[in-house]
């Protein structure tokens, strides 16, 4: 393999590879618990996404042509590992409530989460192994995010992401260093261009990105386990398609740490104990103001008197979030006016947000066409925003939120994690299945098998 590194990105892949290889995550106890609560977050954003018509209809329809192992809670369905990696990664990011890692700018967790969700009912593995190839999963998957870069124009969802998949699936499956590099270098040669465009349309095929990227992923790291061969100097022509960090080399040291925000380094250890998870349903550029508006629901109830808002928050979450008067569910994801408004007449924002009764209540649209939103430059890279709320009375309230739920140093606790589970499955398994399912995930054995547990919810 030394011979075939003739590039210096491939290279410094492979120490790191071979030093995470060598590595045991879960024998710190911190990063298992942070690996289980990951695991339980993306189940339950998976449930809740299997209601949607779209998911519904992806299933049927790829039962007849991809039967195999791959069960989904509440459903009687079962497929291959390449169409269950598919479906798990649409159903899990369809409410937009699933994890991240902010110094990536992307979801890692997705990735590995959709990929290992297939590939271990296949493989029958157990709750240890599913852990330990999540956590591997997504620290290849969150370096590579953080040190590759989209170019303009793109969606983060199945680009670097694949990288993680491929560690997580390789892990899993005990496939060896060399190969495992081998299978990271076939991936580098089909990296798809992953567009924007559909979130600006209102288009969902933006819901297939990790999935298949994850399906990929299965394919090449059996590909290379058959002795498929693949160029190592693919990693070098990567810039064909993103844009490397200043960075990159530093991110690649198998101690190399990356920033949990902007202006933040993460301390040394895994980067699983660094991701988010999510408190809302939404691109967590409207999470700060849904915090703001909340707080305003809690403390002057109905929303009806309000006669003008304006929501103050840094470059970015306009630049992302900016769409006006949504019309379908992804685009209502990505709309910061839209989020704030529901969470002012609602004073929450979850996946019901998106149905359609709540897309057309009269109140949010009246209060999303009064958002005055104003991206401030003084925010900097830091993350906030300022609210100002003024109603017919001529009472104005301003709140600022500098922090939410989720940031660095205020990670959500397992209580929190489990009653978010309990809530987005409960539709689907009924309270009781909910809460025994999420026990199994967050304090059951280690030893219990992945197929049997999912096999108790189905």
């Amino acid at each position: 393999m030394e011979r075939a590194l003739e590039g210096s990105f491939a290279r410094r892949l492979g120490v790191l590879i071979q030093a995470l290889w060598g590595s045991q995550p879960l024998s710190r106890r911190a990063v298992t618990d942070r690996a289980r609560l990951l695991l339980l977050d993306s189940l339950g954003c998976l449930i809740a996404g299997l209601r949607a018509p779209e998911v519904g209809g992806l299933l049927g329809a790829l039962e007849h042509g991809e039967p195999g192992p791959v069960r989904f809670p509440g459903r009687k369905v079962s497929l291959g590992v390449s169409a269950g990696a598919l479906v798990a990664g649409a159903a899990t990011c369809w409410d937009e409530a699933c994890e991240g890692l902010a110094g990536a700018h992307g979801r890692p967790g997705l990735h590995a989460f959709c990929a290992l969700y297939a590939a271990a009912q296949a493989d029958d593995s157990d709750l240890r192994g599913l852990l330990d190839a999540l956590t591997v999963g997504f620290e290849v998957g969150g370096r590579l995010g953080a040190a590759l870069r989209i170019q303009s124009g793109m969606h983060v969802d199945g680009t670097w992401g694949v990288f993680g998949a491929v560690a997580a699936i390789a892990r899993l499956l005990r496939t060896d260093a060399a190969q495992t590099l081998g299978a990271l270098a076939g991936a580098a040669c089909q990296i798809p261009l992953s567009l924007y465009r559909p979130v600006a349309e209102g288009a969902t095929v933006r819901n297939l990105y990790a999935g298949a990227a994850a399906a990929r992923a299965w394919h090449h790291v059996l590909a290379a386990g058959a002795g498929v061969t693949s160029p190592f100097a693919a990693f070098e022509e990567l810039d064909r398609v993103f844009v490397r960090s200043p960075d990159w080399v530093a991110l690649l040291e198998p101690d190399g740490a990356v920033d949990r925000t902007v202006d933040s380094p993460a301390p040394a250890g895994w980067l699983i104990e660094n991701g988010y998870l999510k408190p809302y349903a939404g691109v967590r550029h409207t999470h700060y103001g849904v915090l703001a508006a909340c707080r305003w629901a809690a403390e002057h109830g109905p929303a009806a008197a309000i006669s003008r808002v304006r929501l103050e928050v840094y470059p970015e979450a306009v630049t992302y979030c900016g769409i006006r008067a949504p019309r379908s569910a992804i685009s209502a994801q990505f709309s910061a006016s839209y989020a704030l408004a529901h969470a002012l007449v609602f004073g929450e924002l979850g996946p019901e947000a998106y149905g359609r009764e709540r897309m057309e209540e009269p109140e949010i649209r009246r209060l999303e066409a009064l958002v005055d939103l104003v991206a401030d430059p003084l925010f900097g890279p830091r993350r906030g925003a300022r609210l100002f709320v003024e109603t017919e009375g001529g009472e104005a309230v301003q709140y600022a939120v500098d922090t939410v739920p989720g940031d660095p140093g205020q990670p959500l606790g397992e209580g929190e994690v489990v009653e978010k589970f309990i809530r987005y499955a409960c539709p689907s398994l009924g309270e009781a299945c909910s809460a025994r399912l999420a026990d199994a995930v967050v304090k059951g054995s280690l030893d219990q098998r992945i197929r049997a547990l999912l096999q108790d919810a189905s």
